[in-house]
């Protein structure tokens, strides 16, 4: 039980690397998407037994619960997550991120990850050259 929890640690410590992973696996399973890390480990006060938020917007998923749960579980085997890790991937359209004030506040707030790793982390306002509060003009292909 100690050993999981020190490897559950050591994968959160590691999040950038992981999270790296996790947005080439959902460029591959999903096509164009974009992936933000939100939560703790973004605004950097996470801890040793914090989970790392990653949400993934796609244009377009299907709605059922567990095809939804079976494309998380792709994702999460395509960037190579042991069977138990601190990543709670949530995914969604993004007219549902739209609608949820959590997935607003991760867009505005946390930082986007892509496949270029570091030095792509930014703040999603630095990203897109924006001002905050606003969701990426998805007319412009920036999905």
């Amino acid at each position: 039980m100690l050993r999981a929890r020190v490897e559950l640690r050591e994968l959160a410590r590691d999040w950038r690397s992981w999270c790296k992973a996790i947005a080439e696996a959902a460029e591959k399973t999903l096509g164009s998407s974009r992936v933000y890390v939100f939560g703790s480990a973004a605004e950097g006060y996470a801890t040793g037994g914090s989970d790392v938020d990653v949400l993934v917007v796609a244009g377009r998923l299907p709605r059922s619960f567990r095809l939804r749960g079976e494309i998380k579980a792709r994702i999460e085997e395509e960037a190579g997550l042991p069977l138990y890790h601190p990543f709670e991937i949530h995914l969604a359209t993004w007219k549902e991120a739209e609608a949820n004030p959590i997935y607003r506040e991760a867009i505005e707030k946390g930082k986007i990850i892509n496949a270029q790793g570091l030095d792509s982390m930014k703040p999603i306002g630095e990203s897109f050259g924006e001002s905050r509060g606003r969701l990426p003009d998805r007319s412009l292909g920036q999905r």
